[in-house]
C-alpha cells in the first residue's frame, strides 16, 4: 500500500476475513519470492485471493501462475532479478488506469471460470470417487480370492486335514491344533490355527526344552511339507489374513518393531510372502522385515501370483524351512538402528 508514496507498512497477522478490507483498498497485489525452482509448480493463497478480489496480480517468477497471467492479461510478470525495472513496470501498470479495470475485471472473470467452488467440488469429486472405486475394486477383489481359494482349499483338502488330525492324536497326546496370539493388520492381535508339530515336554524347572528338542518326528514331515499350514486357511477365509501379505508374527514383537518395520503391518499378513519365496527362515530378520515393506509398496494382484506360484516350488524342494542350525527361526530382539 501506497509504494509509490514511499509509504510501506507491515501489517500484522491478521483473521482471514480481514483481508477482503486489504484487498478491496489495494491497487495491485503481489506475490514475490526468491527465485526459486520450487515455486513454478507451487501456489500460493494469494493469486487465488487476487482472483476472488479482481485485483490485477504482479508476480517475479515462472510457472503455471505466469502463464495463466501472460494469457489472461490479469497483470504483470516481473523481473526476478532487476528491482528497479520491476519496480517501473508496476509503477506502469498502477499509473493506468484503464488498464487496471482491464486486469482486474480479467481476473475476477478468470477465477470464477477456472476456480469456481462448485466446479472444484465436482472435479474432487469425480476424482475421489475413481479412486476409491480402483481401490475398493482391488481389495474387493483380493479378498474375493481369499475367500475363494481358501474355502476351496478347505473343502478339498478336507480328508487330509481330517488324516492329520488323527495323526497327530497318536504323534501329540491327543493335541491337533497349535493356536497362538499373532499381531495381524495394523497390529490387531488374532489366533493363528496350525496343526501342532512340537511335544510339550519340560526341563525340572516346567520351562519348555528348546525348540529342536521338542519337534517330532511327524512335526519335521508337517513343516518340511508345510501341510502344518492348512489350518491356517480358516484365518484367511474369517478374513483376519489373507493368502499372500507378509508373515503374522509374535504379539510381543510389536514393541521391538523400529518404525520402518511397523509397516509391514500395514496389510493383512498372509499364509506367503515376498520375504518368503526369497529366503524365508534362511535370511535374518532385517532382511524379511525389508521384503515386508517392499511387498507393501509393490503390492498388486500379478505380484500374487507371482508369490503364490513361487511358493508352490519352494514346498515341493522344502528350500528355507529352517534358519542356519536351527529349525526354526530364532527369536526376533529387535534392530538397533
Amino acid at each position: 500500500l501506497g509504494v509509490l508514496n514511499n509509504n510501506l507498512f507491515f501489517i500484522r497477522e491478521l483473521p482471514k476475513n480481514y483481508i477482503v478490507n486489504i484487498y478491496s483498498a489495494a491497487s495491485v497485489c503481489t506475490s514475490l519470492f526468491l527465485p526459486l525452482k520450487e515455486m513454478e509448480a507451487n501456489s500460493a493463497n494469494k493469486f487465488f485471493d487476487a482472483l476472488a478480489a479482481g485485483k490485477p496480480i504482479m508476480i517475479n517468477y515462472r510457472g503455471w501462475q505466469a502463464k495463466l497471467i501472460e494469457e489472461n492479461n490479469i497483470g504483470i510478470v516481473v523481473s526476478s532479478n532487476n528491482a528497479s525495472l520491476a519496480a517501473q513496470e508496476l509503477e506502469t501498470l498502477i499509473t493506468d488506469k484503464k488498464r487496471l479495470l482491464s486486469n482486474g475485471k480479467s481476473a475476477r472473470e478468470l477465477g470464477l471460470k477456472l476456480f469456481d467452488r462448485e466446479k472444484l467440488y465436482k472435479s474432487f469429486e469425480s476424482i475421489f470417487l475413481s479412486v476409491s472405486n480402483k481401490i475398493f475394486l482391488k481389495y474387493m477383489m483380493k479378498w474375493l480370492i481369499d475367500i475363494s481359494i481358501s474355502s476351496g482349499l478347505l473343502l478339498i483338502f478336507f480328508p487330509l486335514l481330517l488324516l492329520i488330525s488323527l495323526a497327530n492324536i497318536f504323534f501329540h497326546n491327543g493335541k491337533i491344533f497349535f493356536i497362538q496370539d499373532r499381531a495381524g493388520y495394523n497390529g490387531n492381535v488374532f489366533k493363528i490355527i496350525k496343526f501342532k508339530t512340537m511335544n510339550d515336554n519340560a526341563d525340572k524347572k516346567g520351562e519348555l526344552l528348546p525348540d529342536g528338542e521338542r519337534l517330532t518326528i511327524f512335526g519335521r514331515i508337517l513343516r518340511f511339507s508345510s501341510l502344518d499350514e492348512l489350518p491356517t486357511l480358516w484365518n484367511v477365509l474369517a478374513g483376519q489374513m489373507s493368502l499372500v501379505g507378509p508373515r503374522p508374527l509374535l504379539v510381543s514383537y510389536l514393541d521391538r518393531y523400529n518404525e520402518y518395520q511397523l509397516r509391514r503391518l500395514e496389510v493383512k499378513p498372509g499364509l506367503t510372502g515376498w520375504a518368503q519365496v526369497n529366503g524365508r527362515n534362511s535370511i535374518s530378520w532385517e532382511k524379511k522385515f525389508e521384503y515386508d515393506v517392499w511387498y507393501v509398496d509393490n503390492r498388486s494382484f500379478k505380484l500374487d501370483l507371482i508369490i503364490i506360484f513361487k511358493t508352490i516350488g519352494q514346498v515341493i524342494t522344502g528350500k528355507g524351512i529352517s534358519h542356519k542350525n536351527h529349525p526354526t527361526m530364532e527369536e526376533f530382539m529387535g534392530t538397533n538402528k
